[in-house]
């Protein structure tokens, strides 16, 4: 007689048999979860997730410690024996409208990590930023050669990888090369002198990693390129590169004030001081008009705007026209209008302390356009759209 068993009861068996190894894993699981859930009541050893978990407490704390690093961020020091209120500019608004357009760059929210260079048509702003150059990957930091003549424009591109050059373009042929000396990472803030056939620009004198402060202007360097691209001269130490208007001279920040370089000798003048104890940060941030002659100063995390018309390059001389101060508005990136006669910035609304979430609540981005001869806010545009940290307002052009 056979032991073989017909193969429909083996399979049977072993049906069994699963189905019963199956239960018991299900039972030591539930045990297993039942016990951590007790061990956590307890106070026992919490859920190891690979990612650090932070307190209420630490997240106060790091929150402080970032409004800590611009606690003594300064706003430019006043003139001695002049009353900051005698130079309050007016509140009416300006017999002409502001035209042309805003150039910026930007990463549009819930989009690839790319960012693009816009143009935003005053004229027209109902149709919204239009990309400058669509042919491109990515672009950002823009310059034109001359505002009146927009047709000749400088941008950084990645390249590769986590590296970044800056790009000559004709808009017109579609012509483009990359200036050999314009290469790095943390490029910012590039300034073309038309007289003098030179780019000036910002540069992380070291390797960016997580250990070293954006904020602080040691970390930085503005380098001085010739018109084919190759570095001439760097002022180690200094950022926000604004050129006078024969291209002699170069007026930047240090950490303790505004400076001015004589190109011919190198000669250094501190021409501004800041507020006493203060200093200059990475947020602080200047736009000088086309003719020379008009100066906008930021101070972000101050709420402050400063205004100052220089009478003459050679002596430097200039006197203050005005300040805008808005405690609970943070101003960045200013730029002049072709004509001089408005200068608009990114704003936001900001020192909204959230204590329960632990972070500085910042709302409502926008840039505002003002008459340099008035405290109102001739244009808005709302920026809800695109992540403002990585938000860089580059030039204002006059319209095609």
């Amino acid at each position: 007689m056979s032991n073989n068993r017909p193969s429909n009861q083996i399979d049977t068996n072993k049906a069994i048999t699963i189905f019963g190894a199956v239960v018991i894993v299900v039972l030591l699981v539930g045990i297993v979860f039942v016990g951590y859930g007790i061990l956590k009541q307890a106070g026992g050893p919490a859920e190891d997730t690979g990612v650090e978990t932070v307190s209420q407490e630490e997240k106060l704390q790091a929150v402080e410690a970032q409004r800590d690093l611009y606690g003594n961020e300064s706003v430019p020091a006043t003139a001695e024996g002049v009353d900051p209120e005698s130079l309050a500019i007016g509140e009416g608004e300006s017999d002409v409208a502001p035209t042309g357009q805003i150039i910026f760059s930007g990463q549009i929210i819930g989009s690839p990590r790319v960012t693009h260079a816009y143009s935003l048509n005053l004229g027209n702003a109902s149709t919204g930023p239009e990309l400058l150059m669509p042919a491109s990957p990515t672009s950002a930091m823009v310059e034109f050669a001359d505002p009146s003549d927009p047709t000749k424009v400088f941008y950084l591109s990645e390249v590769s990888p986590n590296d970044f050059a800056i790009h000559v373009t004709e808009l017109e042929t579609g012509a483009t090369d990359v200036l050999p000396d314009g290469r790095g990472q943390g490029i910012r803030s590039f300034e073309w002198s038309e007289s003098a056939q030179m780019l000036a620009f910002n540069r992380m004198n070291k390797m960016p990693d997580s250990t070293v402060d954006l904020t602080e202007l040691e970390n930085w360097e503005i380098v001085i390129l010739n018109a084919e691209g190759t570095q001439v001269s760097a002022i180690d130490k200094a950022r926000q590169p604004k050129w006078s208007p024969d291209g002699t001279k170069l007026l930047y920040f240090r950490v303790d004030g505004l400076y001015l370089m004589n190109l011919a000798d190198n000669t250094e003048t501190k021409v501004q001081a800041v507020g006493e104890g203060g200093k200059i940060t990475g947020t602080t941030m200047m736009d000088l008009s086309a003719d020379g002659s008009t100066l906008v100063w930021t101070t972000a995390k101050r709420g402050n705007i400063t205004l100052y018309d220089i009478s003459s390059w050679e002596p430097f001389e200039f006197k203050e026209l005005g300040r805008v101060e808005t405690a609970d508005t943070e101003y960045y990136w200013p730029v002049l209008s072709p004509d001089g006669k408005f200068y608009a910035v990114q704003a936001i609304d900001g020192f909204k302390f959230n204590e329960a979430e632990g972070f500085e609540t910042r709302d409502n981005p926008r840039f505002e356009v003002r008459p340099i001869s008035s405290r109102t806010v001739a244009y808005s545009y709302p920026l809800d759209s695109f992540a403002f940290n990585l938000l860089f307002t580059d030039d204002w052009i006059s319209s095609n």
